[in-house]
């Protein structure tokens, strides 16, 4: 089933920066390194927790966590009877020293503020949490999935009535230092890594902290705020022409006109180009424009742009590049990709290679032509070549990213991508304190 994708990830869904360079590694200052444990005051509610068996620690960006360098939080650090203790104006850190990887009985923090006062344990469970999102909607009816009738399980936020928030990020994929950085596995394989968020009841704090660290939230375009237009259905460039007549008609705004995944061949708009391949290829996947519904496609996105409507265009991606595609001849040389059988090109998203080819070979071309962005609708798999990034996430990343490196203001359309979508709903939740 043809799922449906709210509006607001559209909105937020920028975790990434347009304009602000982060730096990874934190201030010495706030570094306290005793064996093979590291602690980061990150700020006064916020403090990263390392346990290293080799003593090497990551001071690389992971895909959760881009920015450690912030400004130096003062707090103290006292050596005594064998503990190490970190004090902030919110949070005291107690580590039992030369006793190995953290747990229950060798660390603890308290949390102190005017209205709340409580300790957190490693494996205490946060039974106030109030959850992010889950990755797909598909199947699903209200709580439920009614295909199981199980309700849907939903993801850790970072708000919690509890007050706290643990984000393991051990063990994440780190992006390297390239011009364009790439996600790699990470070379820290056995190390801990917390981060350990204490903020009471200041949830607009738990949002600026969480910001901070992980990128801040780009402002989208103005136009993304306006009158959208979105169905589910086999329009033609021509009924797109008249919906957009009836809006001028009753004088209505309209800003943006999303197109379904019908703007591309199908086995229902093109059935002669599938037939001839055995097995055939996915119609939900497809990059060539139907002629059946737009003969002149670039001639319908000039008069869009002629319009000040901005277009966005529906992709799953999953299935590659398939052998039906205008494009399959020149993405198979550019990928050197022996298409005797006529193959599929797998969709590899994790592969630089192929993410640039994906770009200048499929995408590139129309957004020249008047393509003002990208729906990411992909929910066929949870998981790519490298362990830990899921599809979404990273295919968010590298539409956004490849916005930003063509200088243009970044904004996809787009679902759930891990903590990304936690983000999401600490903004909504700023909006309403």
């Amino acid at each position: 089933m043809h799922k449906i994708v709210v509006l607001l990830f559209a909105l937020v869904a920028a975790q990434y920066s347009t304009a602000q360079k982060y730096n990874p590694v934190a201030n010495p200052a706030a570094i306290v390194t005793i064996g093979k444990v590291r602690f980061t005051v990150l700020t006064e509610r916020v403090i990263r927790i390392e346990y290293s068996p080799d003593t090497v620690f990551n001071d690389m960006p992971t895909i959760t966590f881009q920015n450690r360098n912030l400004p130096v939080p003062v707090f103290e650090t006292k050596n005594e009877n064998g503990h190490l203790l970190i004090t902030t104006s919110f949070l005291t850190l107690d580590y039992t020293l030369n006793t190995g990887n953290f747990n229950r009985k060798n660390l603890r923090i308290e949390y102190k503020d005017s209205g709340s006062n409580f300790t957190w344990n490693p494996g205490t469970t946060d039974k106030q949490n109030l959850k992010g999102t889950t990755r797909t909607l598909d199947g699903t009816s209200g709580k439920f999935s009614y295909q199981t009738m199980k309700k849907i399980k939903l993801e850790e936020g970072i708000i919690s009535r509890s007050g706290w928030a643990l984000v393991d990020d051990s063990q994440k994929p780190t992006f390297d230092n390239s011009e364009w950085p790439w996600v790699q596995n990470s070379a820290t394989a056995v190390n801990t890594d917390w981060y350990f968020f204490g903020y009471g009841s200041d949830y607009k704090a738990a949002l600026f902290d969480f910001t901070s660290i992980s990128g801040k939230i780009s402002l989208p375009p103005k136009f993304a705020f306006g009158v959208w237009y979105s169905r589910y259905y086999q329009y033609t460039e021509q009924d797109f022409k008249d919906i957009v007549a009836g809006y001028e008609k009753h004088g209505l705004p309209l800003d943006v006109l999303v197109i379904d995944m019908d703007w591309h061949m199908t086995k229902t708009s093109a059935p002669e180009a599938f037939s001839k391949f055995n097995p055939q290829p996915d119609g939900w996947t497809g990059f060539s424009w139907s002629k059946k519904y737009f003969p002149d496609y670039a001639g319908f996105l000039t008069w869009t742009n002629e319009k000040n409507i901005q277009t966005c265009l529906n992709l799953h991606p999953a299935s590659g590049v398939q052998a039906h595609e205008n494009s399959y001849s020149r993405f198979a040389k550019a990928m050197n990709f022996d298409t005797t059988g006529c193959r599929p090109i797998e969709f590899d998203i994790t592969s630089k290679q192929f993410a640039k080819n994906y770009f200048d070979v499929l995408l590139h071309p129309y957004e020249k032509a008047g393509v003002d962005f990208w729906w990411l609708d992909w929910q066929q798999y949870s998981n790519t070549k490298l362990k830990g990034v899921n599809p979404t996430f990273y295919l968010n990343y590298v539409h956004f990213s490849d916005m930003q490196r063509q200088g243009k203001r970044p904004l996809i359309f787009t679902a759930m991508a891990g903590w990304a979508t936690s983000a999401i709903k600490l903004v909504l939740a700023a909006m309403f304190l």
